[in-house]
C-alpha cells in the first residue's frame, strides 16, 4: 500500500498484512477566502467564522501562483491542522504584462513568457496579447488554451 504523510507530503510503501486493522480518519473540508500570503505562510479567510486561516507556505506553495485575492477554494483540515488545499485542475487569469512578438522568431519553439495577474510566468504561444484572459493547468504550470 502507497502512503502519503499529509504533513510532510513524503510518501513511503507499507506493506499491510491479512486482517490487519487500520484507523480510518474523516477529515474535515472548508470553504475558505484567499487573502494574501507572505514568505512563510498563506493567508485565509474561514467564509463561515470569518476567522483568518494561516496555512505554512510548503502546504501551498505550487498552488498560490494561481490564486488570485478573494477567490474561494476549499481545505482540507484534521485535529486543527490543515493538511491540504483542494486545487482546481485549471484556472483563467488575465494576461497582465506581454512582449510583442519578435517577426521571425519562429526557429525553436514560437512562444513567449507573459506575466498574469497573480504574478505567475507562463509559457504562450506567440499569438496571445496582453489583456487575453488564458487558461493554465495547475498541476503542470502550462497553458492549455484562450477563453473566448
Amino acid at each position: 500500500m502507497k502512503l502519503r504523510n499529509m504533513e510532510t507530503g513524503n510518501n513511503s510503501t507499507v506493506t499491510i498484512k491479512a486482517g490487519m486493522k487500520v484507523e480510518v480518519i474523516e477529515p474535515e473540508t472548508k470553504e475558505v477566502q484567499y487573502l494574501y500570503c507572505d514568505s512563510a505562510s498563506g493567508y485565509f479567510m474561514d467564509t463561515t467564522t470569518f476567522e483568518t486561516v494561516t496555512i505554512n507556505l510548503p502546504v501551498i506553495e505550487d498552488y498560490i501562483p494561481y490564486l488570485k485575492e478573494g477567490e474561494k477554494t476549499l481545505i482540507i483540515i484534521y485535529e486543527d491542522k490543515v493538511l491540504s488545499v483542494r486545487r482546481k485542475p485549471s484556472v483563467t487569469l488575465k494576461v497582465t504584462e506581454s512582449s510583442d512578438a519578435v517577426k521571425g522568431n519562429t526557429a525553436n519553439s514560437a512562444t513567449k513568457v507573459v506575466t498574469v495577474e497573480t504574478g505567475a510566468k507562463v509559457n504562450v504561444p506567440l499569438f496571445v496579447k496582453l489583456g487575453d484572459m488564458i487558461i493554465i493547468n495547475t498541476e503542470s504550470g502550462q497553458y492549455t488554451g484562450r477563453e473566448n
